[in-house]
């Protein structure tokens, strides 16, 4: 007996592959922010150090940005009744578990 393939939904699927960038961003803007260093080393002298200051920022403000998008991409993605309950449940005198 031949077992069907398991396929997601479109909408968790994304999801899902927005937490996994979400989750890299970090590991990807360290290396991003470390290139310089490479730069230096090469025989030629490298990047000056305006250049290098540059980059850096450029880097950074790179990252806060695609940090900003993938977190509104996954705000919109999430389920409507997940959002309603964190925003109730962050309400003043409501609990969580009167939401239950």
């Amino acid at each position: 007996m031949s077992q069907r393939p398991v396929f997601l939904q479109p909408k968790s699927y994304r999801r899902r592959r927005r937490i996994d960038a979400l989750r890299i961003l970090p590991l990807v803007g360290a290396l991003a922010l470390l290139a310089p260093l490479l730069w230096s080393q090469r025989p030629d002298g490298g990047l000056s150090t305006a250049g290098a200051g540059a980059y850096v920022f450029g880097a950074w403000a790179g990252m806060i940005v695609a940090a900003w998008v993938l977190s509104r991409g996954l705000a919109k993605a999430s389920p409507p009744e997940a959002r309603s309950e964190a925003n109730a449940a962050e309400t003043p005198g409501h609990s969580a578990d009167a939401l239950r």
